[in-house]
């Protein structure tokens, strides 16, 4: 594969970067027009994708990254509506262009003034506006107190950290698996542990496989993590080491482990990365708010939860479709939703276990709680996870 060939969809790339910066900076009535130009270069980049010279692994993130960062756009432009305030128009357009790429690049906090306190313009979405003016007496209060340089060198003791953590799960700790490993019926866990063998599922669960399904719920746990946290140092040292950025502008990616003492909802919630939660959330709520459906409604948050775990499934079945995976792309997608179906399972059971105890009149033991809600997600991904990795391992694209 040529030189240039591999530069095509790097150039593509750029391209549809700084038509986001440029749209950002347009007045509404212009935005549509040039979004469907940022929306066609992104379709490039997407198709040309498979020359770049990487591995498949970020060719991978690089996919999800093109969705995203087009959801993310049009949160940006037509949700929040963010506007250069039209009282700045004798500000230079190097201000401009600084302001569009701290918005284009934020997408975690977009309507917290803390994120925007020394640049032009706000959001014209006035439900966004309101929240976003309710939160100015936080403007002052810095995320990480921490000095430009500390935070340099901390990165880069993350980024050899994360090195060697990805080495240590590719490498080391990668057990020695052969196709008999991921046969159909290994996928099946617990009726091969309830039942006796037959025709269907000749084996019982052993302790190779247990190993082997711990091995890559380990990885579900800690591979994005890994590697997202890679890309997220790397980015976070350019961009506070060159003065663009404050290192209170770069908080932590992923939450606390603790998170996974909460359930599948501290999971998603606290533990996960938020890189897309602001761009899908409130386009969710946008879409409910359209149909009727007001914060105050009992399933609000229920249905703003299903949009978006339904966008987060078909963004991985899409990238999966592209990337030659032959199967397991819309088992993949029922997965994220059978994650939907247990965050509310458990809130009903959290809504009726409160009231039992309330009325027997005992105290709950919170550490027994938390011993049991980290448990249960370990089950979790212990039962789930592997119903799709056995499957996709079958229909793994080797070139």
């Amino acid at each position: 594969m040529s030189f240039v060939t591999q530069l095509v969809p790097v150039a593509t790339a750029l391209t549809t970067i700084s038509l986001g910066l440029y749209t950002t900076i347009l007045p509404q009535s212009k935005r549509p027009k040039f979004f469907a130009a940022l929306i066609i270069f992104a379709c490039l980049t997407w198709h040309t994708s498979k020359n770049l010279p990487f591995t498949l692994q970020f060719i991978n993130q690089f996919l999800v990254a093109i969705l995203f960062y087009l959801w993310h756009m049009f949160n940006l432009l037509f949700i929040h509506a963010y506007q250069i305030e039209p009282s700045s128009k004798s500000v230079s357009s190097l201000k401009k262009l600084r302001t569009a790429y701290y918005m284009n690049s934020n997408v975690r906090w977009l309507d917290t003034p803390h994120e925007v306190r020394d640049i032009i313009g706000r959001p014209t979405n006035q439900f966004i506006l309101k929240k976003w003016e309710d939160k100015g007496e936080a403007v002052n209060k810095p995320l990480i107190a921490i000095s430009r340089i500390h935070y340099v060198l901390r990165k880069i003791v993350d980024l050899v950290l994360f090195h060697f953590l990805e080495k240590l799960l590719k490498d080391t700790l990668h057990p020695t698996v052969t196709g008999h490993d991921f046969m159909t019926s290994r996928t099946h866990f617990i009726r091969r542990l309830l039942f006796q063998p037959n025709d269907l599922y000749p084996y019982k669960p052993s302790s190779r496989e247990c190993m082997i399904r711990g091995y890559y719920s380990l990885v579900f746990f800690l591979g994005d993590y890994v590697l997202l946290h890679k890309g997220h140092s790397l980015l976070a040292l350019v961009h506070v080491g060159l003065g663009i950025h404050r290192p209170e502008d770069w908080p932590r990616l992923f939450g606390p482990f603790s998170g996974l003492t909460k359930g599948v909802r501290g999971m998603w919630g606290v533990y996960w990365h938020k890189l897309h939660t602001r761009a899908y959330s409130d386009s969710s709520r946008a879409v409910l708010s359209k149909i009727g459906i007001t914060r105050d409604h009992i399933c609000f948050r229920p249905l703003a939860n299903l949009i978006v775990f339904c966008v987060t499934g078909a963004a991985h079945v899409i990238v999966a479709k592209k990337m030659g995976y032959t199967c397991a792309g819309w088992l993949e997608f029922f997965w994220w939703l059978g994650n939907w179906a247990v965050l509310v399972l458990e809130t009903l059971v959290e809504v009726g276990y409160k009231k039992v105890w309330r009325r027997m009149g005992l105290r709950r033991n919170a550490g027994f709680e938390r011993v049991v809600c980290f448990l249960w997600v370990l089950a979790w991904v212990f039962w789930s996870v592997p119903k799709i990795t056995y499957q996709k391992l079958w229909c793994y694209p080797m070139v």
